[in-house]
């Protein structure tokens, strides 16, 4: 069947480039259950029609496929039971959950529907549709998120029964709808409830039904793509619905796009504890900068732990301390690790606090999206009294605005209900011990010079650096949506936060906005940088129209920077792109103003103590063809740095104040006592991929545009991951 505007089977493709999540409907989607509840609908309908004949004399329409499709398929339970009722105008009881299976109430006939389609699952099996089943798991190869929706009570049971569970990220059934009271379709509040915790807009996503109903929820949603699944000979009411692509089977849907899919990293952990290793490299891998700031993809509610390494660094900010080693002075400059500016917690009914060993991660999944820099992280948690609560956190670091950092977090009550306070704020009682050599050797940089609230949603602190008193403020605005909740200011020694006290119910949800603007000493045309910070963080947009901003500033910088790789491996594209992320994240645009160098382990840890070296003039070539405001100050660092050869004397104790970046172009030497490569965990290897780019031909040719691209040949397979 062809219909006008609609893209026929063989032109059913699916771009799966500007999507980041795809909604599945269960019933007749994913599994052959569609036709069981079909089934328990009709006998129950029918006898109950057969009694009400008997009693009244009057004769009553049975049920059909017609009215199942018209009336009951894709709503809520009792919705479609009142559905049926309203439509032959029969007048019952709405009665409740404790009503029997039977016929004496809305609520008893639907309790009786549910009984038959268990029987019917237990005889049958749920059934899958093979096509539906690769399209999820060829989706999820590519690093999308995955979710089910269904009216079903039985959703999760379907799925384990079919062996399927282990490919949805998330859930949304008949049973949390209602006890969240979302409407049904054709509302979008099911779907919406879906991407909410997978942390993904509806314009990134994609929505897959058979109903007319839920083609028209995608539709009222707001979803970018809506595919309908014709398996009732109805595609013209699908399309008429809001479908853009219908098709008999998802065996008909090609995928395309794939390239920008390679633009994603995914990281999943269930259960155990994490080594001190592979939460280092994650948090590396991880990390969000714009070329003046960075911070490392910890999690919000950790501390440095001897595991967890929170770390934010801010270029060309590093600090002198003098040491005693074996019996004679010695002095070391590092970069600086400031304040933590994602201090995070919540407690229960004053129970434990999230971060200490009371709370459990049960799972954690990061997503890191390198088109648009943005970092989306989804833990399950439980404390000793099993009360579960699911986190969402969406987080940047402007790279339209460099002050600017900010998170979204989503506090949802799985199965619980009480009194949550939750803690938000700054932290300045941050040691430089991520090295073996930072911790044997004196590594407080940090003091703190004031902290301070202004009324009534941004707190703040100030703190200097011991030796070169580079002064770092940091505003934070905090905000609490979805629900009225009492909030309080509180400060101690390095740490100010802001409490909010608030009853949530069993499945309900608060939303934490956190903006936080930073400054220094450093800045240009500010009054002073306490100043700055309030000032940024009391007037900065909302996380939404930031991430706007974010993503379209990212947008220009891939048009730059990007390139085509002649190379069917998509891993080579992904391991390629992950690179060249990190190395756009340290080299932003921001940095053509600030006297900085590019240290080989970027601004993603403290592995060199943060000191900048050869790698400099390593990426010449490819900024120069790539981003050639942003190359010069790199380029000019990377001589000098190369001309220094030989042993390197200490500096000297009457030596003026002066960043690594800074002392190369000035020709000033510096110490550094260590000659051990750190590992990742202490940084992203900027240096091995950089060596690697700038052996390549890249055009010299100035004249070219912002979306010229590169090619690169397939041979380069083998650059370092």
């Amino acid at each position: 069947m062809t219909i006008e505007g609609l893209a026929s089977p063989k032109q059913a493709v699916l771009d799966v480039g500007s999507l980041d999540a795809v909604v599945f409907d269960l019933d007749g989607v994913l599994c052959n259950t569609a036709a069981l509840h079909e089934q328990a609908w009709s006998e129950t309908f029918n006898e109950l029609f057969g009694s009400l004949e008997a009693e009244s004399g009057q004769q009553i329409r049975s049920f059909t496929d017609e009215d199942y499709e018209r009336l009951v398929d894709g709503e809520l339970r009792l919705d479609g039971a009142r559905n049926v009722f309203s439509d032959r105008r029969i007048s019952l009881e709405e009665g409740g959950d404790v009503d029997s299976p039977g016929t004496t109430s809305v609520a008893a006939v639907a309790q009786a529907k549910d009984e038959r389609f268990v029987e019917l699952l237990d005889t049958n099996g749920p059934g899958i549709f093979p096509s539906s089943i690769e399209l999820v798991r060829a989706l999820r190869s590519l690093g999308l998120v995955t979710a089910v929706v269904s009216a079903s009570l039985h959703c999760e049971e379907v799925l384990r029964r079919a062996s399927i569970s282990e490919l949805f990220d998330v859930v949304i059934d008949g049973r949390r709808a209602a006890a969240m009271k979302l409407r049904g379709k054709p509302a979008p509040d099911t779907f919406l409830e879906a991407l909410i915790r997978t942390g993904v807009e509806a314009r990134a996503s994609a929505v897959i039904e058979d109903a007319v109903s839920g083609v028209r929820a995608g539709h009222e949603g707001g979803f970018r793509v809506v595919i309908g699944v014709d398996r009732r000979h109805h595609a013209s009411d699908l399309a008429a619905a809001g479908a853009n692509i219908v098709v008999a089977d998802l065996g008909e849907l090609t995928l395309a796009g794939e390239r920008e899919v390679t633009r994603r990293v995914r990281v999943d952990r269930v259960g155990g504890s994490p080594t001190k290793n592979d939460e280092g490299v994650h948090e590396t891998l991880l990390t969000l900068a714009n070329g003046y700031v960075a911070t490392r993809g910890a999690p919000a509610f950790v501390r440095d732990d001897g595991t967890h390494y929170p770390g934010t660094y801010l270029a060309g900010v590093y600090d002198r301390l003098s040491n005693e080693v074996a019996g004679g002075p010695t002095e070391q400059e590092s970069i600086v690790n400031g304040p933590n500016w994602l201090s995070f917690g919540f407690s229960i009914d004053g129970g434990s606090t999230l971060g200490t060993p009371g709370i459990e991660v049960i799972s954690r999944s990061s997503r890191l999206d390198l088109r648009r820099g943005l970092l989306t992280t989804a833990y399950r948690v439980r404390d000793e009294l099993d009360r579960q609560t699911s986190i969402i956190e969406r987080r940047i670091v402007s790279m339209a605005n460099p002050h600017i950092l900010a998170t979204e977090t989503v506090l949802i009550a799985e199965n619980w209900s009480g009194h949550l306070e939750v803690s938000s704020g700054l932290d300045a009682s941050i040691r430089d011990d991520q090295t073996i050599e930072e911790q044997l050797l004196m590594n407080q940089h940090l003091e703190l010079v004031e902290r301070g609230e202004e009324v009534p949603e941004v707190a703040w602190l100030a703190t200097r650096t011991a030796q070169s008193h580079v002064v770092i403020a940091e505003a934070s605005r905090t905000r609490l949506t979805d629900v009225p909740a009492e909030r309080s200011y509180e400060a101690d020694d390095g740490h100010v936060e802001h409490r909010f006290e608030v009853d949530l119910k069993a499945l309900g949800r608060i939303t934490l906005e956190k903006v936080v603007a930073i400054y220094t000493s450093h800045d240009r045309a500010i009054s002073e940088p306490v100043v700055a910070a309030r000032h940024g963080a009391s007037r900065a947009p909302s996380f939404s129209a930031l991430l706007d901003e974010h993503e379209r500033a990212w947008a220009r910088l891939w048009r730059r920077a990007g390139f085509e790789i002649d190379c069917d491996d998509p891993e080579v594209e992904r391991t390629l792109d992950l690179h060249l992320f990190h190395l756009l994240q340290v080299a932003a645009p921001h940095v053509r103003d600030l006297d900085v160098g590019l240290p080989p382990r970027g601004l993603h840890g403290e592995g060199y103590l943060g000191h900048s070296s050869g790698t400099s003039f390593s990426c010449s070539r490819y900024y120069l063809s790539a981003s050639p405001r942003s190359r010069r100050p790199f380029s000019a660092i990377g001589r000098a740095d190369s001309t220094l050869r030989g042993p390197r004397p200490p500096v000297p104790a009457t030596a003026a104040r002066c960043s690594p970046g800074r002392a190369a172009v000035t020709g000033e030497t510096r110490h550094q006592q260590s000659s051990t490569t750190p590992a990742l965990g202490a940084g992203y290897p900027i240096a091995p991929i950089i060596s690697a780019m700038s052996a390549l031909p890249w055009p010299t040719t100035r004249g070219a545009t912002s979306s010229r691209r590169r090619t690169w040949p397939g041979s380069l397979r083998a650059a370092p991951s």
